[in-house]
């Protein structure tokens, strides 16, 4: 009878235990795939913009016409900032840091949504220095804030400066500055631009503050596109004369207007440089405003010189009137100035009516309509005040959407 090798049956074992090694690894692996996956990372968004100037609300007999015109048909390209807040401490931001320390964005025609950085057709990255920004979705806010040089072959100048000596008034050679301050822990910064009245095509545009902290129903949220509304630094005002009913005066009995301030020492500043202060931490998120005249109406002489033309409507080319007709002053913003006092020589008589410093405020990019009515018996009284968002050179609107107030 054969002998049985011992080599078999360890063989056997061999096989049987490699098995065991085998089923327990198919165990191990089909227990791997049955765990949840690592969630996906968030997909980075980049940050893009696009320009506008700001909408045409214009107040007019009761009624708001809106129009919304973009920024490329005037400029093509403009200059922009942006922090984000890390902390939130109640309604108190914090921890700013800056996001864009003065990109360019520039224009060009059919590039919409050929990168990633272009939805609306501007264009930051430059392959050099500029580099994308991606949204940080764990940020407590966002600001952006910039100008629009309307002169596209002039090279822009301006600094930053750092600080945290208290003095917030500075000078500047540059046309263009933003000033960057930490005074006891609330930040700012300021963004000054020099304005002439009497050339409002060199002016730049000022962007308002593109604030979004993500609110449920805010107005800007992210990650979406940052559009940046633009206006240039001044505020138009214009006067005019109304009739109260059953009075048979016209516009023809009205002589000698002048429109100025109470105080005869006071001019009408035309000129000089306007600041834009941006919040960057504590509760505030509106940005604010500041001037720096330099310049007045004032004659040959340089005497002052005031409001003459009044607003109205002539449609006789032949009369003497038609060629001051539907007359707007521009003017450097104002803030504090006083009252006005307006007089005229109504049908042979001097008439007075003051407007009281509360109406005498001007913002800029807003228009002011001061409406005087002339009573029986020849008298004027202050009537009403309108107040118009309005903006400098625009195109003929294609179309306009009026709406009852």
């Amino acid at each position: 009878m054969p002998r049985l090798q011992n080599h078999g049956i360890t063989g056997l074992w061999r096989l049987s235990l490699i098995s065991l090694i085998g089923l327990i690894g198919l165990i191990g692996c089909s227990k791997e795939s049955a765990e949840e996956p690592e969630p996906a990372q968030p997909l980075l968004e980049a940050i893009c913009f696009s320009g506008g100037l700001q909408e045409d609300n214009e107040v007019v007999a009761g009624t708001r016409a809106e129009t919304e015109y973009p920024l490329h048909e005037k400029v093509q390209s403009f200059k922009v900032w942006a922090f984000k807040n890390k902390g939130l401490a109640g309604n108190s931001y914090t921890s700013p840091q800056l996001v864009f320390p003065g990109y360019t964005v520039s224009w060009a025609n059919n590039s919409a949504n050929t990168t990633t950085t272009n939805s609306n057709g501007w264009e930051y990255v430059d392959g050099v220095e500029q580099t994308i920004k991606y949204w940080d979705m764990d940020a407590k806010a966002y600001r952006f804030f910039g100008f629009a040089p309307s002169d596209p072959y002039t090279t822009v100048q301006y600094t930053i400066e750092n600080t945290t000596t208290g003095n917030t008034t500075y000078e500047s050679f540059d046309d263009y500055k933003v000033f960057i301050a930490d005074h006891n822990q609330t930040s700012y910064a300021t963004l000054g631009v020099t304005a002439d009245a009497s050339n409002e095509e060199e002016a730049p545009y000022l962007a308002h503050l593109w604030f979004s902290n993500n609110a449920q129903g805010s107005e800007h949220i992210f990650p979406s596109t940052v559009q940046m509304k633009f206006y240039k630094p001044f505020a138009r005002v214009r006067f005019m004369f109304t009739f109260a009913e059953g009075v048979t005066l016209t516009r023809d009995d009205i002589e000698d207007q002048v429109f100025a301030p109470t105080d005869q020492h006071a001019g009408i500043a035309i000129s000089g440089k306007v600041n834009i202060t941006i919040p960057l931490t504590g509760t505030s998120t509106e940005e604010e405003w500041s001037t720096t005249p330099t310049g007045y109406m004032i004659n040959s002489n340089g005497d002052n010189v005031y409001f003459t033309k009044d607003w109205y409507e002539c449609s006789d080319a032949n009369s003497p009137l038609y060629a001051g007709r539907e007359y707007w002053y521009t003017v450097l913003p104002a803030k504090d100035q006083g009252s006005y006092t307006l007089t005229a020589n109504i049908s042979g008589s001097d008439q007075t009516a003051v407007v009281p410093a509360e109406f005498m405020q001007w913002s800029p990019g807003y228009s002011y309509t001061y409406i005087f009515k002339v009573m029986t018996g020849g008298g004027i009284k202050f009537d009403e005040v309108q107040v118009a968002i309005r903006q400098w050179e625009l195109t003929p609107p294609t179309e306009r959407k009026v709406y009852n107030w």
